[in-house]
């Protein structure tokens, strides 16, 4: 429980993620680098992933004289917390996917790490609370409402018999 708990909390925090990475990762640089293009798709519910927006982004850095291009698969996710995702709700979901990551790279919020060996790793965004990137709190959330609408649905039946109780004692007090 604590586990799970642990990485529902370091889901929701990117910039806590991006600290977490350089203190484990001492050898690895911030580099150069500018985000140069990104795709955005619907992901459906697999059992490897859940429905979600992904931003598979292409990015360039320098290192020395050199330009180096890599493309990043599934570099920034946004994840529906719906049952059923309707058109409208794909739709909604990629729009405000592509809306974030034109603000992320206006604002520079993101950042290129590259270690000795040529690898590099993107860091986008660098907020410091992220709800829709956050899956566990997805999940959390989407169980919630199921919740709710059970204990909606089972009351029901109490919630109409206590109405018609009410009514009924309403009519014996007037005669």
């Amino acid at each position: 429980m604590i586990y799970l708990t642990g990485s529902a909390i370091y889901s929701c925090l990117p910039w806590f993620q991006y600290r977490s990475f350089l203190f484990f990762h001492p050898s690895w640089t911030e580099a150069e680098g500018r985000i140069i293009d990104y795709k955005i798709r619907w992901t459906p519910t697999t059992k490897q992933s859940a429905a979600s927006s992904t931003a598979s982004i292409t990015y360039t850095y320098r290192v020395g004289d050199k330009e180096r291009q890599v493309y990043a698969s599934e570099a920034v996710d946004r994840y529906s917390n719906n049952l059923w995702n309707t058109d409208g709700d794909i739709e909604g979901h990629n729009l405000a996917l592509d809306k974030q990551i034109k603000e992320y790279i206006n604002a520079k919020n993101y950042k290129i790490l590259i270690n000795r060996a040529n690898d590099s790793r993107l860091f986008i965004p660098l907020d410091y609370f992220s709800f829709w990137g956050a899956l566990p709190l997805q999940i959390i959330l989407m169980l919630l409402k199921i919740i709710v609408a059970l204990a909606i649905i089972i009351s029901l039946p109490y919630s109409y018999a206590y109405v018609l109780e009410r009514i009924k004692e309403n009519q014996r007090r007037k005669y």
